[in-house]
């Protein structure tokens, strides 16, 4: 089973010159594996594509027309990928030798959708990220690192980080991708695993497949602090509004979200409302998400919260 490797890229060509090297040897190394390797360059200004032509000629680059952010250019790469498995690295990540050695039987089972790998910091030894999972607490969803996700057996995640994951392709494509309603970001990974998991597919945490995550993100370096914050507690409105079909759910979350429109500006709450009011402008296109997607699995929000926590 073969895999392409899909890395958006927004004015990255440092960033690609710390990263590329490593995932060239593990394509080099593994050459039945990993098939074909996929730079997206969301119309950088930055001579990244005379840089790949020159030093690494043997990725395939497609270049948008345009910037148009991370959520589409990824839907963009699994779309373009050749093989069955796309494995979507930020281009900030950089891999272990034998990172899919792991990966790959899970996917021998065909009703798994995606794995995340075991992330490690800039020291490569320091635990970064791993599986995920979720509480559902005073009407919001919290996402939770527990420490127990360290552990050496792969377990079941809430979500496949979006930075550094393998999906299978044909089942990314028939949820439709990562969905652009949360553009420029956060959330779309969260929201494509949990309808996955609606729709009876699995996701898997693998802790022997590591990469190393440099946390040069181009998201904080492209938005301010302020408004990073703001896209994030917009987002998470929007994951709530979008998926949460238990009405217990619903309204605890509706009773908690008038307390903290009320109680925000005594706490000074200063990401809220700019959240609130930008989440709301954008209620016909949650409705209408609602309305289209439907789920052929039978599991519950609560039972979807459990994920790897169990």
């Amino acid at each position: 089973m073969g895999t392409s490797i899909v890395i958006t890229s927004w004015n990255g060509k440092e960033r690609l010159k710390i990263s590329l090297p490593s995932i060239m040897h593990a394509w080099d190394s593994h050459p039945e594996v990993i098939r074909e390797i996929i730079v997206i360059d969301d119309a950088s200004s930055d001579d990244t594509e005379e840089f790949l032509r020159l030093q690494f000629p043997q990725i395939r680059m497609i270049k948008n027309k345009q910037n148009r952010g991370f959520i589409y250019s990824s839907n963009k790469g699994v779309y373009e990928a050749r093989e069955d498995i796309a494995v979507l690295l930020n281009n900030d990540v950089t891999v272990s030798n034998n990172f899919l050695d792991a990966v790959i039987p899970h996917f021998e089972d065909s009703s798994v959708f995606a794995v995340t790998f075991r992330s490690l910091g800039d020291d490569e030894k320091t635990f970064r990220e791993g599986g995920k999972s979720m509480v559902f607490s005073l009407g919001f969803p919290h996402i939770r690192h527990a420490l127990r996700h360290q552990a050496e057996n792969n377990i079941y995640s809430l979500y496949a980080v979006g930075g550094h994951c393998a999906v299978r392709k044909r089942m990314f494509l028939a949820l439709g991708g990562f969905d652009e309603l949360f553009y420029p970001g956060y959330w779309e990974d969260v929201d494509i695993s949990w309808r996955a998991w609606k729709n009876g597919w699995k996701v898997f945490y693998e802790p022997q497949s590591v990469v190393y995550h440099k946390e040069i993100s181009t998201m904080k370096t492209s938005f301010k602090h302020f408004t990073l914050k703001t896209i994030k507690a917009r987002n998470r409105l929007l994951f709530i509004w979008k998926n949460i079909s238990s009405p217990f759910l619903m309204s605890e979350h509706i009773f908690f979200l008038v307390i903290r429109t009320v109680t925000s500006i005594i706490t000074l709450n200063i990401y809220f409302y700019p959240a609130l009011f930008s989440a709301l402008r954008l209620l016909p296109l949650v409705f209408k998400r609602r309305k289209t997607e439907e789920f052929n699995g039978n599991m519950s929000d609560r039972a979807t919260i459990r994920i790897g926590r169990e």
